[in-house]
């Protein structure tokens, strides 16, 4: 939260503003929206209850000075007339007539709930404003082409990295602005972002992702490319239209929960393919979830992937030809594949790399390489 907003905030604010970042958790974002929220409630309400000249500009109105005996002169009545000012002088949308009200509950709740000194909650019964439900806007293949091709100037490199990830990955500004490099993973070809609500999530990069911001020269110099392709072929549209098809039409259920949820109700004779995160002799990043997906995961898959076999589930399983993995699957069916790959921050190290296919049942032709 921003020192400015604790020097300009009354008591009771800086200690809600406290309390919503250190105790419940909540992203400096969502508190210096909150902060800006009350900020502008308390100067209408200066305004409103004839506090301070009503021909005050509102930017110079100060709150440093509410007190308690203050706050508890105001009801729902004086809210709504907020609300109503929000709407015909300030001109705010639905979105942000919702952040405001949700910072003014929250607020009174705080001071209601959880340091009991207010008799009642003035916000009690405010609705939220309805938002609308609008499809995203996006560029096409063309647009964004054409996006990436005007990129010029003393910082056209960072702007070029800035631009691709948000082509590529669809993250948040506030996301994007808080990346640092230890975020990312050149060798898995993934990055850690933070989210709404402090929430972590992973980024897989793409091949035109990956290698377009990253890569380096002979001399070992960052070297971001600048092309001029007409044509990326990014994905194949007959593919995703195909298996779009098939999940519609048929009895599909995706899930998303832990693998052995994932797989408790299957029965002799189903089959189950596992693609977990794939172990790694030489890197030790393992943060594919906030929880990890390390050597004990990878343990925990393997009693799993036995405890399928022998309920005679016919069982797949695809990971890295590691000492690890070779040791779990012994006593199965190990097939040593070679995989092509095409991302890496090393050029030298894009090519083939060895991977399994472990079953519990025995395959009768050898799989493509």
């Amino acid at each position: 939260m921003k020192k400015q907003y604790l020097d300009e905030s009354f008591e009771l604010l800086q200690q809600f503003l406290s309390y919503m970042q250190n105790v419940k958790g909540r992203s400096e974002n969502t508190v210096n929206e909150y902060f800006i929220s009350l900020r502008t409630f308390f100067r209408y309400m200066k305004k409103h209850k004839g506090i301070v000249d009503e021909n005050i500009e509102e930017e110079k109105i100060e709150i440093d000075d509410i007190d308690l005996d203050f706050i508890k002169t105001i009801s729902f009545n004086d809210i709504s007339y907020f609300m109503n000012y929000c709407i015909s002088t300030r001109n705010n949308g639905a979105a942000a007539r919702a952040r405001k009200s949700c910072a003014i509950r929250v607020f009174f709740n705080f001071l209601y709930q959880k340091l009991n000194l207010i008799d009642y909650d003035p916000s009690k019964g405010l609705d939220t404003p309805k938002l609308s439900k609008k499809l995203p806007k996006f560029l096409s293949l063309e647009q964004s082409i054409e996006l990436l091709n005007t990129i010029d100037g003393k910082y056209k490199e960072r702007d070029y990295c800035i631009l691709t990830l948000f082509l590529n990955c669809g993250m948040r500004l506030s996301e994007l602005v808080g990346i640092n490099i230890k975020d990312i993973n050149f060798e898995e070809c993934q990055m850690n972002v933070i989210g709404k609500g402090n929430k972590q999530r992973t980024i897989y990069l793409n091949k035109a992702c990956f290698n377009g911001l990253y890569r380096v020269n002979s001399k070992n110099e960052f070297n971001v490319p600048f092309g001029k392709k007409e044509k990326i072929n990014t994905y194949e549209g007959n593919n995703l239209i195909t298996v779009s098809n098939y999940l519609t039409m048929n009895d599909i259920k995706i899930l998303c929960v832990d693998f052995e949820v994932s797989v408790k109700d299957a029965k002799k004779g189903d089959f189950v393919y596992f693609d977990p995160p794939y172990d790694s002799d030489t890197s030790t990043f393992n943060s594919y979830t906030e929880e990890g997906f390390g050597k004990e995961e990878q343990i925990r898959l393997a009693k799993l992937f036995k405890e399928l076999s022998d309920k005679g589930v016919y069982v797949m399983l695809s990971n890295h030809n590691t000492i690890l993995v070779k040791e779990l699957y012994k006593d199965y069916h190990v097939h040593v594949i070679e995989a092509k790959r095409n991302i890496n921050s090393n050029g030298k190290k894009r090519g083939k790399v060895e991977e399994v296919i472990i079953t519990n049942y025995v395959v009768n032709h050898e799989f493509d390489n």
